[in-house]
């Protein structure tokens, strides 16, 4: 599955995931082949390209991760860059929602400007 999602075949790498998860009925499975396919979904390039599926899987899988347990190791990067994926997302977000308000402000100041002048002027 990594060497086709280094290749760009996303539904090759997808497939070879999920067959994983099916023919290992372990814990570990089931969450190393939830972290590949949550991290495809991430990719802007991916056909399966779902950012608000990849950030739920993200954090249904990172509230399940098996304890004590050795992962695979591109697993851990592709997990680590889903984390960082949600936390900018997040942060995206927040400042967008900054910015509206910043723009609801703006607007209000320069209309209040407006009508000062209109004040002043007008005497």
């Amino acid at each position: 599955g990594f060497s086709a999602l280094v290749e760009g075949d996303h539904i090759e790498a997808v497939q070879y995931f999920q067959r994983y998860e099916q023919l290992e009925s372990s814990a570990v499975a089931q969450w190393e082949a939830g972290i590949a396919i949550a991290y495809d979904s991430m990719l802007p390039q991916s056909p399966f390209y779902d950012p608000q599926a990849a950030r739920k899987s993200y954090s249904r899988l990172k509230a399940t991760r098996p304890d004590a347990v050795q992962f695979h190791e591109k697993i851990l990067m592709m997990r680590d860059a889903l984390a960082t994926f949600v936390a900018m997302t997040q942060q995206i977000n927040n400042l967008r929602s900054d910015n509206a308000n910043l723009s609801e402000d703006l607007e209000k100041r320069e209309e209040a400007l407006r009508r000062l002048r209109e004040l002043t002027l007008g005497q």
